[in-house]
């Protein structure tokens, strides 16, 4: 093995050369990450400090996938309550026109229309879905929304059956 020879000027470069050469690689790591602390032996309080508010913060994230998803629900529901209405809308006119109507065939034509409306009104409240759930089913589709991460606080939405209108 050779021996080498520094002088002190050199020695310190070498050694400034390796402590950049450390300090670059840290913050590569850092901008790479995102994260300042890298393990508990940088900084301890702050890594237990990072690591909880990380883990709050997917949990607030997943709170509010969940009411995304109750929103998109109640969405579909309204989408289908308005095209309901505008049915309901119809069907009144097509009563009326019955009502007024002397002619037996065209009170058979105005009862077909009447039903093929009230068939449009089922196919409605069926398409009425958002990610499996649809609030217009009837029974066993209550929505229940938590308001808080911890679940305490819910509100629950009643699903009606618009599939039985007999």
């Amino acid at each position: 093995m050779v021996d080498i020879s520094l002088s002190k000027s050199l020695r310190s470069t070498v050694a400034t050369l390796n402590w950049v050469s450390d300090q670059s690689a840290s913050t590569s790591q850092r901008l790479d990450t995102g994260v300042r602390v890298q393990t508990a032996l940088d900084d301890p309080s702050t890594y237990m400090s990072a690591k909880s508010l990380s883990l709050h913060a997917g949990q607030l994230d997943k709170f509010l996938e969940r009411l995304d998803q109750g929103l998109g629900v109640i969405q579909a529901a309204d989408n289908g309550i308005t095209s309901i209405t505008d049915s309901i809308n119809t069907l009144k006119g097509v009563v009326t026109r019955a009502a007024a109507s002397k002619d037996a065939f065209e009170r058979a034509d105005l009862t077909k229309e009447y039903n093929d409306i009230l068939d449009k009104i089922v196919d409605t409240a069926k398409d009425s879905s958002y990610s499996g759930k649809n609030l217009l089913l009837g029974t066993g589709n209550d929505l229940t929304l938590y308001l808080s991460s911890d679940q305490n606080e819910s509100v629950t939405i009643n699903a009606v059956d618009f599939t039985d209108l007999l």
